[in-house]
């Protein structure tokens, strides 16, 4: 994928493993949510797999991965604040 497509996703999760970040991955894509993992990120600035969907559907995501993985403790949920905001403001 390049990298001009991979700068409109934002992180939605942090997996603790390469297993776990695919399985968030494979939960969004069932739910038509085009998700990117990508392991050994140079630029990931904390530990753990990044979980990445486009920016217009990060809180639809974090709500599907939020209740998907309720029973189980492998991701860490992050977003960047204009993701979250609806007007863009940080």
């Amino acid at each position: 994928m390049d990298s001009s497509k991979v700068s409109s996703f934002v992180t939605v999760a942090l997996a603790e493993d390469l297993e776990h970040a695919r399985h968030c991955q494979r939960m969004l894509r069932e739910k038509s949510i085009e998700a990117i993992v990508k392991p050994n990120d140079p630029m990931a600035d904390s530990e753990g797999v990044p979980v990445l969907v486009r920016q217009e559907l990060a809180i639809r995501a974090k709500e599907i991965l939020t209740v998907g993985s309720a029973s189980e403790d492998f991701c860490y949920f992050g977003f960047d604040d204009a993701a979250e905001s609806s007007d863009g403001e940080e």
